[in-house]
């Protein structure tokens, strides 16, 4: 399943994750010049140069064990 988001976000889209637990935060990610990058609320937008698709992969792993949804959004892009 990590792979659908991980080439979801190498085509130009985001993720929204919504979190389902109180204590963490809900997030937009996507990427631009090849680097990951994400919103939220409490920490607003940040770099992620800690974050590569291997790494990522496991991040979402992780959300999805924590019971947070996550869905796609953004156009693809043009060919």
């Amino acid at each position: 399943m990590e792979r659908i988001y991980i080439k979801a976000l190498n085509d130009g889209k985001e993720l929204v994750i919504i979190a389902a637990e109180k204590m963490f935060n809900s997030a937009i990610f996507w990427k631009a010049g090849g680097e990951y990058r994400c919103f939220t609320r409490e920490f607003g937008m940040m770099n992620r140069p800690d974050l590569d698709d291997k790494t990522m992969a496991g991040h979402l792993r992780d959300m999805v064990k924590e019971n947070a949804q996550i869905f796609i959004r953004g156009a693809a892009k043009e060919a």
